[in-house]
């Protein structure tokens, strides 16, 4: 951190922009409960959240990639939802949250690169033109 000075202001909303990037997964994780019909158990919701996100950080496998999904169903079960509804709603969770973000960096990969196809150069700049070296000619 000591690379990147922040000031007090810029300091202050990296902490902000980071708050409503979880707000808004944790709102993620709500809306994967209507969409599977399920009620929202409020008093473990944001417990199966915490520690999702915990599992999610440890090094076992990229991106907690079946571990979340089986951590959330089964603090969410055991906070009253069916095992039904509680793995499907962990499923459309991690579908909307980590396989859609994975998609849509794909995309947008493959965009750059084509308009970078397409546009060799940086735009705005002229290209340069290539130096054409002379010989020295021979003294006599």
């Amino acid at each position: 951190m000591r690379d990147i000075p922040l000031s007090g202001p810029s300091a202050a909303s990296v902490v902000a922009l980071s708050v409503c990037a979880w707000a808004c997964d944790f709102l993620c994780l709500l809306c994967s409960f209507a969409a599977v019909h399920a009620t929202v158990p409020w008093d473990g919701v944001l417990l199966a959240y915490g520690a999702a996100q915990i599992v999610s950080s440890l090094p076992v496998v990229p991106g907690g990639l079946g571990i979340v999904e089986g951590s959330l169903a089964v603090i969410l079960a055991a906070y009253g939802i069916a095992r039904g509804p509680a793995i499907s709603a962990a499923l459309a969770y991690r579908l909307i949250s980590f396989w859609l973000v994975i998609a849509m960096g794909w995309i947008s990969v493959g965009l750059i690169a084509y308009q970078g196809r397409r546009r060799p150069g940086r735009p705005g700049r002229p290209r340069p033109r290539p130096v054409e070296i002379q010989e020295p000619s021979p003294s006599p």
